[in-house]
C-alpha cells in the first residue's frame, strides 16, 4: 500500500494512525486519486473541494476526528472557487461538496454528543441542496435531520422528515438512500414497539445493500444490527445472535468500530434477556471500549445505563445483602450518573428518560427517597412528554380517519347533487310565479333602506369621529408613558462615558425590538476588576423592561451590597434576590434572565452564565464557554453557576451575547440566522478593528433581516485584548 502524501498528512496530523491497514483496495486507490487532485496545481477548485469531502467520507469510518479538518478544508476551498466567478456548472459542483461537508461536520458533531448543533448543520446543509436542487442530497439531508429530531424526542417531525426523504429517494431511484432510509424507520419503529415493522424496514434495506446495485458493506452491517434489534425488541433473543455474529464479522475485517461498539452492545442485551449476566457484562464492557475509541458519546450512554441496570439485577439474581449490595449499589450508581449526565449534555430525552428510571431504582434501595422521587418523577415526565407508545397508533388512525373523511366527503357531494336538482326543478316554477310580484316589493323595500342608511350613516361618522379622537388621545397618552419608561431604563444601563473608560477597546450592539427592552448590558467596577453583562430577560417591551429592573437590581445589590466579584457567586446571589422579589406576588411568578457574566483583571478572565455562553475568538478559532443550563429565576433542584477562569493573550476577541441576533428571521428563505452563521459572522469580523465591528455587525444584521419583522431585542457585546 502507498503510503499518503504530506498534502493529507498536514490536515489530519496524527489521527491516521492504525487506520491505514483497514482501507480496501478501492478505497486506498481513491484516497490516492484524492491525493494526486490535490498536488496537482492544475486542479480546479471544484476538483480539489470534491477531493477533500471524498476522503473524509472514506475516512468517517475508520477515525471520526479525521472528518471535521478535511470538512473545514472542503469548505474554505469551496467559498474560494464560488467568490471566483464561477460557471453555472462550477456553482452547482461547488455548492454540492460544501453541502456535503458542511452534512459531514454535522455528523461528527452529532457522534460528540451535541445534537442540538448538529442540527444546525444539517439544516444548513438541507437549505444549500434545496438551493441547487440537488434532490438526492435534499432526500440525505432530511433523513439526517429526521435522526436528530429523533434523538431530541420529537418523534412525530422525525418521522415526518424519514417519510419526506423516503419519498424523494424513490422518485429519483437513489436505492442507496432507499436502504439508508429503510435502516432508520426500522429504528424509529423499534423504539416505538413496532418489532414487526422494524424487521421489515431492516431485511428490506439489508436487501438492497446486498444487491449489486448498491453493494455497500457500512450499510450492510448496520442492517444486520437493526434485524437483530428487532428480534431483540421482541424478546426474540436466539433469533438474533446469527445476525450479530455476522455483523461482528464484518464490522471487524473492515475496522468499523463504530458498529463494533453496536454489536456488543446487542449482545449484551442478548445475554441478558437470556440470563447469562456475565456474558452480558462482558459484552457491554466491550462495547463501552469501542464507544470511547470513536468519540460515541451517545452509544457511552446507553452502555452506562445498561451496566448500571445489571448491577442492579446482580443484587437480586445473587441475593446479596450488607456491604456487598451496597458496593453493587454504587457501581451501579456511578454508571448511571455517568448516563445521565452524558443525556444531559446532548439533550437526548430518551438516554435521560431511561437513566432516570434505574436510578430512581437505586436511590430506593439506598435509602434515598427524596431523591429516588426526584428520578422518579424525571423518568414519568419524560415518558409522558414523548408519548412514544402512540406514535403508531396516531399515524394509523389519521391515515383511516383521512380516508373515511376522503369517502365521506365524495358521498355527500354526490347526494347533495342529486337533492339540489330536485329543489331546482320546484324553484324554477316558484321564482317564475314570484318574480313580478317580488320585483315590485323590493323596489318600495329598497328606497326605503337607502334613506334608513343615510340617516344612520350620519349617525355613525359623528360616533366614529369621536371614538377616533379618544382612540388617539389613549394611544398618545400611552406612547408618552413607554417613552418615560425607556428614559427610566436608559438610566440604569451603563452610560458610553463610563463604557468606554473600562473597556476602551470594547462595543456593544443594542437594539431593542420595541421603544423599551427586556434585553439590557450592565457593568460594575470593584476593587480593579471590571464587571460586564449581557442579559436577556422574560419577553420584551412594557413586560421584558419591567422584570430587567428587578434583574439590574439584583446584579447591583450582589455587587455594591454583599460585595462579591466573583461571577459565578454574583449570579448565584442575583438569583435569591430576583426569586425573593417575585415571591412577594401572589402569583407564581417564574420570569427571569438568561445572562452571560464576566469578570476582567488585566489579562485574566472570568466568566459565568445562565443558559447564554461566552465565545473566545483566537487566531481565528473559536472557542466556546458553555452556561449553567438553568435562568436566573425559580425553577426545580437549582445548582451554583460555574465561574470559568480564562487567561487571555493579546489579541484575543472575547463576545457575549443574548439570543435576539441568532433569532432573528431573514436571509432570501427567511430562515433563521442561527449560532452557526453567527460564530462564522464573529469570526470574520474578529479580524477587524474592534472600533469598526459594531458598525458591521449591525450592518449584516440589517442585511439579513430585511423587510423581515425584528423579533426579539438585541445585546451583543465585544472586548479585544
Amino acid at each position: 500500500m502507498k503510503k499518503l502524501s504530506l498534502v493529507i498528512l498536514s490536515i489530519l496530523l496524527c489521527n491516521l494512525t492504525g487506520f491505514t491497514q483497514n482501507l480496501t483496495d478501492d478505497q486506498n486507490d481513491l484516497m490516492e486519486d484524492y491525493n494526486a487532485t490535490l498536488e496537482d496545481p492544475n486542479s480546479s477548485m471544484a476538483a480539489k473541494t470534491a477531493a477533500y469531502v471524498g476522503m473524509s467520507e472514506i475516512l468517517a469510518e475508520y477515525d471520526l476526528e479525521s472528518v471535521t479538518p478535511l470538512c473545514k478544508k472542503a469548505i474554505e476551498m469551496a467559498d474560494k472557487g464560488l467568490s471566483a466567478n464561477p460557471t453555472e456548472e462550477e456553482i452547482y459542483t461547488l455548492s454540492k461538496a460544501k453541502a456535503l461537508a458542511i452534512n459531514n461536520i454535522g455528523y461528527v458533531t452529532q457522534m460528540h454528543g451535541d445534537v442540538e448543533q448538529a442540527l444546525e448543520y444539517y439544516e444548513q446543509s438541507l437549505i444549500l441542496r434545496k438551493q441547487i436542487g440537488d434532490s438526492s442530497g435534499m432526500a440525505e439531508g432530511m433523513n439526517n435531520v429526521a435522526q436528530a429530531y429523533e434523538y431530541l424526542g420529537d418523534v412525530m417531525k422525525s418521522f415526518e422528515y424519514l417519510e419526506k426523504s423516503m419519498e424523494i429517494s424513490e422518485s429519483i431511484g437513489d436505492m442507496k438512500q432507499v436502504a439508508l432510509v429503510s435502516n432508520n424507520l426500522s429504528v424509529f419503529y423499534q423504539k416505538n414497539h413496532e418489532a414487526p415493522k422494524a424487521l421489515e424496514q431492516a431485511q428490506r434495506a439489508l436487501a438492497l445493500y446486498r444487491s449489486p446495485e448498491v453493494n455497500f458493506a457500512h450499510g450492510e452491517v448496520q442492517a444486520l444490527l437493526n434485524i437483530a434489534a428487532s428480534y431483540l425488541t421482541a424478546e426474540q433473543n436466539q433469533e438474533a445472535i446469527p445476525f450479530l455474529n455476522e455483523a461482528h464479522d464484518i464490522a471487524k475485517n473492515r475496522g468499523y468500530d463504530s458498529h463494533l461498539g453496536w454489536v456488543y452492545s446487542f449482545l449484551g442485551t442478548a445475554n441478558r434477556q437470556l440470563g447469562n449476566l456475565d456474558k452480558s457484562f462482558e459484552a457491554y464492557s466491550m462495547s463501552l471500549v469501542y464507544r470511547k475509541s470513536v468519540g460515541d458519546h451517545d452509544g457511552q450512554t446507553h452502555v452506562h445505563t445498561h451496566l448500571g441496570r445489571l448491577f442492579l439485577m446482580r443484587i437480586d439474581s445473587l441475593e446479596l445483602i450488607g456491604s456487598a449490595r451496597t458496593q453493587e449499589l454504587y457501581k451501579a450508581k456511578a454508571h448511571l450518573d455517568t448516563a445521565i449526565a452524558l443525556a444531559n449534555d446532548a439533550n437526548n430525552p430518551y438516554r435521560r428518560m431511561n437513566a432516570a428510571e434505574y436510578l430512581a431504582v437505586v436511590h430506593e434501595k439506598l435509602g434515598n427517597m427524596e431523591e429516588s422521587l426526584k428520578y422518579f418523577k424525571l423518568y414519568t415526565t419524560t415518558k409522558d412528554s414523548l408519548h412514544s407508545d402512540e406514535i403508531q397508533e396516531m399515524i394509523v388512525y389519521d391515515k383511516a380517519r383521512l380516508e373515511y373523511e376522503s369517502q365521506k366527503i365524495l358521498d355527500d357531494a354526490i347526494a347533495q347533487k342529486k337533492v339540489e336538482v330536485a329543489k331546482e326543478r320546484e324553484q324554477k316554477q316558484a321564482v317564475i310565479s314570484y318574480s313580478i310580484a317580488g320585483g315590485l316589493g323590493l323596489s318600495a323595500l329598497f328606497l326605503l333602506f337607502v334613506i334608513s342608511r343615510l340617516r344612520k350613516s350620519r349617525e355613525q361618522n359623528k360616533l366614529l369621529a369621536q371614538q377616533k379622537a379618544e382612540i388617539e388621545h389613549a394611544h398618545k397618552e400611552i406612547t408618552d408613558s413607554i417613552h418615560y419608561a425607556k428614559r427610566i431604563q436608559a438610566a440604569v444601563l451603563p452610560p458610553d462615558s463610563v463604557f468606554k473608560a473600562l473597556l476602551p477597546n470594547a462595543f456593544v450592539l443594542y437594539k431593542p425590538k420595541d421603544i423599551v427592552a427586556g434585553d439590557f448590558y450592565w457593568m460594575e467596577e470593584k476593587d480593579g476588576e471590571v464587571l460586564f453583562a449581557a442579559a436577556d430577560c422574560t419577553g420584551h417591551g412594557v413586560p421584558g423592561a419591567m422584570v430587567s429592573v428587578v434583574c439590574n437590581n439584583g446584579l447591583n445589590r450582589s455587587v455594591r451590597e454583599m460585595g462579591l466579584t466573583d461571577p459565578g457567586k454574583i449570579l448565584d446571589n442575583a438569583r435569591d434576590i430576583v426569586i425573593q422579589e417575585f415571591e412577594k406576588s401572589e402569583d407564581d411568578v417564574k420570569d427571569g434572565m438568561d445572562i452571560a457574566l464576566c469578570s476582567l483583571k488585566g489579562k485574566t478572565l472570568k466568566y459565568a452564565g445562565a443558559n447564554n455562553p461566552l465565545w473566545l475568538i483566537r487566531n481565528g478559532e473559536l472557542i466556546e464557554y458553555k452556561a449553567n443550563k438553568q435562568p436566573i429565576g425559580k425553577q426545580d433542584d437549582p445548582l451554583p453557576y460555574t465561574t470559568h477562569t480564562v487567561a487571555l493573550e493579546t489579541g484575543d476577541s472575547i463576545y457575549i451575547f443574548s439570543d435576539g441576533y441568532p433569532d432573528q428571521f431573514g436571509g432570501e428563505r427567511g430562515k433563521k440566522y442561527k449560532s452557526v452563521k453567527f460564530k462564522e459572522t464573529l469570526k470574520r469580523l474578529a479580524l477587524e478593528p474592534i472600533s469598526d465591528q459594531k458598525q458591521l455587525l449591525e450592518r449584516d444584521f440589517e442585511a439579513w433581516k430585511a423587510d423581515n419583522e425584528q423579533v426579539d431585542d438585541v445585546c451583543v457585546i465585544g472586548v479585544r485584548i
